[in-house]
């Protein structure tokens, strides 16, 4: 038996209460409802396209109206999706506004937005349309090309709060601008699988705009960006910024080249995975400015310069990374923890935590648990000073702390000093001044006892070194 199915249309504002299971089509909203005992109930609503207001998508005709019109009538509506079709590149010769609740997506790598010869140097494609006091709320752009003819950067997310940008290939980026600027309020956004090839690649900031304002608790999952020189640039009043499993390749042989840069003033800002590779002789994995409380989690870091600090001010832990290069680190207060650091001929201060390191728990059988930590550093260092922390019940508990150098040549070890520590307690042993010598191989030896019937633990050993 066939079933008929009751169905209106008409414009949203003018279309009459649906009985129960009958369906209504808005044909300006192109929405579908349906009615029920508590009134219409919108179903889904249809994509805009750019073409329904004369885009052509050739890559010849300048679609920048059609687009913007797009965009705005999804606005309209309470928000929507503007839908950039398969095998389609829409030039631009301005930027295009982003609004709140508007999602445009494309087609994969077959939809492109791109820069026309006309485009203004140096300006973005798309920009967010929020000012101060009105932001631009829960927009996102995903799956579609963003080529900037290198007449433009591809995204800036001005006053973005909660957006979603997801899929997203950025290129032909101006040499002198960044691919995405993050600034002034862009706070809670969500970016995903972001692939940027670009000289500048990604500059998270908000400097120069006034007191109150901020940026931070972005999310970046798996972006990957190459041939940059600086390839993510965190300054300004930025915080807790959370990066995901990136791929950072930086090739250029400029001296400037970085990998990271955090400048004078963000905080807190962590990244889990991933690799940061500078294949520049002259260039920086890492390089922290007076910010503080940053956290590396099983990052690899690499580079002629893979890590230095400008000023002393924190600390930035890297905990069970990977760290490379030529010149490892040029100032203090940094710390390997559970990590390799391996490097020559570095200057400055470091603190340093050694190599597969190991927290232990101590037998209690009176005797000595000993571990060896390598000292991987070159000849000149001094050693300032050794710390570790000791976890006890037993008041009686020794910490031990014990210094060797090994002759290459017969492979016999010598102990250079030692000095043992009661109870437990944050355990500092300061006022050394021992110079690494050349020839000889040199190790921390760290041991616990305790008594029968109590617990101890020994978490990671740290060591302060000064290079001449």
């Amino acid at each position: 038996m066939a079933h008929k199915i009751l169905h209106r249309r008409g414009l949203r504002a003018g279309l009459p209460t649906l009985t129960e299971s009958e369906f209504g089509f808005s044909t300006d909203t192109k929405e579908l409802h349906i009615g029920s005992s508590v009134g219409n109930l919108r179903v889904m609503g249809d994509y805009i396209t750019p073409e329904m207001y004369g885009a052509k998508g050739d890559g010849v005709h300048d679609d920048t109206a059609a687009i913007q019109a797009a965009i705005d009538t999804a606005e309209d509506a309470g928000g929507g999706f503007v839908l950039c079709g398969p095998n389609k590149t829409y030039l631009i010769s301005s930027s295009l506004y982003h609004k709140s609740g508007v999602h445009i997506f494309g087609a994969g790598i077959n939809s492109t937005i791109k820069a026309s010869n006309t485009f203004p140097v140096g300006e973005y494609l798309i920009k967010n349309h929020g000012t101060v006091g009105a932001h631009t709320y829960r927009a996102g752009i995903r799956d579609i090309n963003l080529d900037g003819n290198y007449r433009a950067g591809a995204l800036s997310t001005l006053y973005a709060e909660l957006g979603f940008y997801a899929n997203l290939n950025m290129v032909g980026i101006e040499p002198a601008t960044y691919a995405l600027l993050m600034s002034n309020w862009t706070v809670l956004n969500s970016f995903f699988k972001l692939y940027i090839s670009a000289i500048y690649g990604i500059h998270d900031t908000n400097s120069g705009v006034g007191a109150g304002h901020w940026s931070g608790h972005n999310s970046f999952y798996d972006p990957r960006l190459q041939s940059c020189i600086k390839a993510l640039l965190i300054d300004g009043f930025c915080t807790r910024e959370l990066i995901s499993a990136p791929m950072i390749d930086c090739d250029s042989a400029s001296a400037e080249t970085r990998g990271i840069e955090l400048g004078a003033e963000p905080s807190n800002c962590t990244v889990i995975g991933g690799a940061i590779e500078n294949t520049s002789a002259n260039g920086t994995g890492l390089l922290a400015a007076t910010a503080g409380g940053h956290v590396f989690l099983n990052v690899k870091i690499s580079g002629g310069f893979a890590t230095e600090r400008n000023v002393n001010t924190s600390d930035i832990d890297i905990i069970a990374g990977d760290v490379k290069s030529s010149r490892a680190i040029s100032q203090d207060r940094y710390v390997v923890l559970n990590g390799r650091f391996s490097g020559v001929s570095p200057n400055g201060t470091m603190t340093w935590a050694g190599d597969a390191i190991r927290c232990g728990s101590i037998a209690g059988d009176g005797a000595y648990d000993l571990w060896d930590f390598p000292i991987e550093q070159p000849q000149g260092a001094v050693i300032k000073s050794i710390s570790v922390y000791a976890v006890t019940d037993d008041a009686a508990a020794e910490t031990k702390l014990e210094i060797f150098k090994m002759d290459y040549n017969d492979a016999s070890a010598t102990s250079v000093a030692s000095q043992t520590f009661v109870g437990t307690d944050f355990h500092q042993w300061t006022g050394l001044s021992y110079t690494i010598e050349a020839n000889y191989y040199y190790f921390i030896q760290l041991s616990g006892k305790r008594s029968a019937g109590t617990y101890m633990y020994l978490y990671p050993i740290r060591v302060m070194l000064d290079y001449l």
